[in-house]
């Protein structure tokens, strides 16, 4: 590989380290949030809720575009809504102004691997891909292991605010990636604009819908219904509706949807429930959250070798119970025991790595070539709304009075133990999906 590639790849590693790091360092800067702005939990779960529903729909957005458009003109323009939304962000003085500065920065954030996987393709060698791709990919689980600590610490040493401040850094990158990146012209194609519009307000309308009033799903459903129709009526939708006939495929989306809810949603309660009930400081709980972040990083290869070798549909089930054993666990200990808390953190990070390698494994065996990409995509696009939909849930879930559920958890802070509980709970839906999707698969082969 030539040096300017390989320069290149650096600088889209650094690039792309910025989507995964604002995903999870900002969770521990929300209980200061939620203190400054005097919210309760429903409104600061739109900080990440926001961020990661436009990171989404930008992805897909940005993959499209990067048919018609220069790839680093794309990231260039990903890079200033992240230093855009990054300033905003640091200036906010109304809670709603902070929600619009995370929502700029994942419109930006969105582009960063979706252009940089296009890039790839376009300029490396197919016999090298597969080893960039590893190296993007290792940007994304570096964020994921190191953004909790990270987060934590700048916030205990200094407040949110440098939280915006760190994604100032991206802009570094942009005399680099302008020198280094090759030569393209401006490809043919259209983007579907109003498919895109469509499934905002979709997704957009049913989160408003669980946080402010249940009549709000009434225009989610419209929505959903305008969004079909235009879908049928287009030769490229933005979202494509005919590819969920395929049952197998619709059962991993499914179950993407389901595991990445449940996932975030522990991420967006876990801090809250650390500073709050055990009492920790940012740092201490960051340093909880941490080894568990860490580990599923750095053992992405063995588990794909797992994977492999013994089939996704063996493994997704007991990847779901050693994922929801874990969330029952916190639901126990919640408001105790920091020390079985962060072993349940461990166990729950690496099953969810070993479930969504699985499922992203098992995706890719049930579409037919020709439906790879935009599979894939749509795939990609319920991983975020479940993300989003889960820390929409769970904010709202915490401001509810209720009783104890989990008899076995003894503390006074029952809203995290109930919220844990029925986490693990809705974790083992997944092993039901999983069966149907076995089942589905065994008939369509006989």
């Amino acid at each position: 590989m030539e040096k300017r590639l390989r320069y290149l790849l650096g600088t889209m590693w650094f690039i792309t380290l910025f989507a995964s790091l604002n995903i999870n360092m900002m969770n521990l800067g929300i209980p200061q949030i939620a203190q400054a702005f005097s919210l309760d939990s429903a409104e600061a779960s739109w900080i990440t809720s926001g961020f990661v529903l436009f990171t989404g729909l930008a992805a897909i957005t940005f993959g499209k575009l990067s048919d018609i458009f220069p790839t680093r003109h794309l990231m260039t323009v990903g890079i200033g809504f992240l230093f855009i939304g990054s300033i905003i962000g640091i200036l906010s003085q109304h809670f709603w102004v902070a929600i619009f500065a995370r929502i700029v920065q994942g419109a930006g954030a969105g582009s960063f691997f979706a252009v940089s996987m296009v890039m790839t393709t376009k300029f490396y060698p197919p016999e090298r891909r597969g080893m960039i791709i590893g190296i993007l990919m290792s940007s994304i689980t570096f964020g994921a292991g190191f953004g909790p600590l990270v987060g934590g610490y700048l916030t205990q040493l200094f407040n949110w605010r440098v939280l915006f401040a760190l994604s100032l850094l991206s802009i570094v990158a942009l005399p680099f990636l302008w020198r280094l990146t090759p030569e393209e012209a401006k490809g043919q194609g259209r983007m579907d604009f109003a498919g895109a519009f469509f499934t905002l307000l979709s997704v957009l309308f049913l989160l408003l819908s669980i946080q402010i009033s249940g009549w709000l799903l009434l225009l989610s459903v419209v929505f959903i219904l305008l969004m079909v129709w235009h879908s049928r009526r287009k030769k490229e939708p933005f979202f494509r509706v005919g590819i969920f006939k395929n049952i197998p495929y619709s059962m991993t989306a499914l179950m993407v949807f389901i595991l990445n809810l449940c996932h975030i949603a522990a991420l967006f309660v876990l801090p809250l429930m650390l500073i709050n009930a055990n009492g920790l400081s940012e740092g201490w709980a960051g340093l909880i959250i941490f080894p568990g972040a860490a580990l599923s990083a750095f053992f992405g290869g063995p588990i794909g070798r797992l994977t492999d070798r013994l089939g996704s549909l063996k493994v997704i089930p007991w990847a779901t119970v050693a994922m929801s054993i874990p969330l029952l666990l916190i639901s126990t200990f919640a408001g105790q025991s920091v020390i079985w808390i962060m072993l349940a953190v461990l166990i729950e990070y690496i099953a969810y790595s070993i479930n969504q390698v699985s499922i992203f494994g098992l995706t890719s065996h049930v579409l037919a070539p020709h439906e790879a990409g935009a599979g894939m995509g749509m795939v990609n696009l319920f991983l975020y709304i479940g993300m989003a939909a889960g820390t929409a849930m769970f904010g709202r879930f915490l401001t509810l009075d209720m009783g104890k559920w989990n008899p076995l958890n003894d503390s006074t802070y029952i809203s995290y133990s109930n919220a844990f509980l029925v986490l693990g709970l809705l974790t083992l839906t997944t092993m039901i999906v999983a069966f149907i999707t076995k089942k589905v698969s065994q008939a369509q082969e006989v």
